[in-house]
Formats: C-alpha cells, structure tokens, sequence
C-alpha cells in the first residue's frame, strides 16, 4: 500500500518517454500503479494509439507531445528527459523515477522500491536501479533491483541499501552487469 502523500505533494512520479508504445502500455500502467502516484509522460511523434492511451489513463496527469513523424529521426533524448523533468517539477514530487513503457516492476520489487523509498533512501541522493532482463518470459518483463549485491532472504530482487549515490561516496557504484541498464530514483527534496 502506498503512503498517504504529503500536504500538496505526490511522493512518487515515474517518468514515461515513449513512441509507438501502444501494445505495451496496458502492462506498464499496471506495474507503474503498484510504485508510482503520478506518471508525467511524453509522447515522442508515434504513429499508433499511444497518445490516446496516455491520456485517457488516470494514472497518467500530464502528457507532452512532439511531432507526428514516421521514423526515428528528430529523437532528442537528452531534451525530452529535460521535458518530462520539468512537467514533474509542477507536481511537487517527493520522489522522481524513470522507466520505459516496456518495462515492469514486479509486485513484490515495487512493494520493495516504495519501502526503500519511503525508510531508506536518503534525501539528496539519485539512485541506480539496474534493470534485469527476466528469462523464460515472452514478454519484455524487467526486474529493477538496487545498484548493491546484497539482497534480503524472503526477496533476493528487493533493494537494497543505496549505492552509487554521488552525493554519498561512503557507498561507491557498482558497475551494472552486461546487458543490463540502469533506472534512477531521484529525490526531489533538500538535502
């Protein structure tokens, strides 16, 4: 269960880059609900339904847009993540997490992140979560787990205490394994 949200604040809100995601934002929308208050999203020029989806979700409070457009070509990364930071910033959130449409938090890691979150994170701090390919799946389900190795005995994929945080360097970055990437939580609020 998620904690009440602080007077006129929203203590999570995950960030959403997508285009052409249509097929699969009904899955990150589930996963999103387990970890995330709100989610800012902005929908890179698709072709498909994914504009519709975003907006008609009430999980979802702000949609950006850029152009209609056939390919690839114009994708700014770096100015669409400033974009999405910038509409999160007028939902005064606690906390700021980034995850791509085709990707999941089971329920036991998204009941482990906002504990994490909620007791152990430290304010001032971004966090690395690395993103692990699940097998045996069909889907593109991912596990996002704390940048340390340790983990606890009833959830070996639960995180763990910070690491690689750059304002904490008594807890140094590990380096994520081959193939897998990195998700990060940001807190929002002073130090």
């Amino acid at each position: 269960m998620k904690p009440a949200t602080e007077r006129g604040r929203t203590p999570v809100v995950c960030l959403l880059p997508a285009r052409n995601a249509a097929a699969d934002l009904p899955g990150f929308f589930e996963s999103a609900a387990r970890f995330c208050d709100a989610v800012v999203a902005l929908d890179d020029g698709s072709t498909d339904e994914t504009r519709g989806l975003l907006e008609a979700s009430p999980l979802v409070k702000v949609v950006l847009t850029n152009p209609r457009r056939e390919d690839y070509r114009g994708w700014d990364d770096a100015a669409n993540r400033n974009r999405l930071l910038a509409a999160a910033g007028g939902l005064n959130p606690r906390w700021i997490f980034s995850m791509d449409a085709d990707e999941r938090l089971d329920a036991a890691d998204a009941t482990a992140l906002r504990d994490f979150l909620d007791r152990d994170a430290l304010p001032g701090c971004a966090y690395g979560f690395r993103v692990v390919p699940m097998q045996g799946t069909r889907t593109t389900t991912r596990r996002a787990t704390s940048g340390s190795t340790a983990s606890s005995p009833t959830n070996p994929a639960s995180p763990s205490p910070p690491s690689g945080c750059t304002s904490c360097p008594s807890r140094p970055a590990s380096p994520a394994p081959p193939g897998s990437r990195r998700h990060c939580a940001y807190n929002t609020s002073a130090a």
